[in-house]
């Protein structure tokens, strides 16, 4: 929700890769599951443009460093595992998720589509827009391998604030001395 990143991402992740001296998580590997269902580090990104770094900003930082302080070394160097000592795929943590909305009824009915924890993927990238974020540099930051995936996947996200940004621009111009 507060970076963007993929679940497989999330569950890649190494001690190695959070760098909380230049504020970054490193981005270059995803899980990905076998030919009989079980999860395994698969050592690339789901893309090229996969590989990336996402800031780690002020309301991840304490999540961050709690999980580097209760990490504990294991054979394969990933932070989450199961209660089995296995590595968590992607599947497991939605019905998880799924199951914590259903038991605590957070889901707003009024809203179409299924809850997944990619919908917090897609909530991040729209907040980011609606922040005001050039379409860019969401583009790296979601890891997309084409800004066309960017902007049709958001298109009425950045459609809803065309009048904003119009005025902005006039506004501007004013400032500027272009326009009266």
């Amino acid at each position: 929700m507060f970076t963007g990143m993929r679940m497989g991402e999330i569950n890649a992740l190494s001690v190695n890769d959070l760098n909380t001296n230049f504020n970054f998580i490193n981005i270059d590997k995803t899980i990905s599951k076998g030919e009989h269902g079980e999860a395994f580090v698969n050592d690339t990104a789901k893309t090229e443009n996969g590989n990336r770094q996402i800031p780690i900003n002020e309301t991840v930082r304490p999540v961050i460093e709690k999980i580097i302080s209760e990490y504990t070394l294991t054979d394969d160097n990933v932070l989450f595992h199961t209660s089995a000592g296995t590595l968590i795929a992607t599947s497991v943590v939605n019905t998880e998720f799924r199951r914590i909305v259903n038991r605590y009824n957070i889901q707003d009915k009024s809203v179409k589509g299924d809850l997944s924890l990619h919908s917090l993927r897609h909530t991040y990238a729209t907040r980011c827009i609606e922040s005001g974020m050039p379409p860019k540099v969401l583009q790296h930051l979601m890891g997309h391998s084409d800004i066309k995936v960017t902007l049709d996947t958001y298109a009425d996200v950045f459609d809803n604030f065309q009048s904003i940004s119009v005025e902005k621009a006039d506004s501007y111009l004013t400032e500027v001395g272009l326009a009266v």
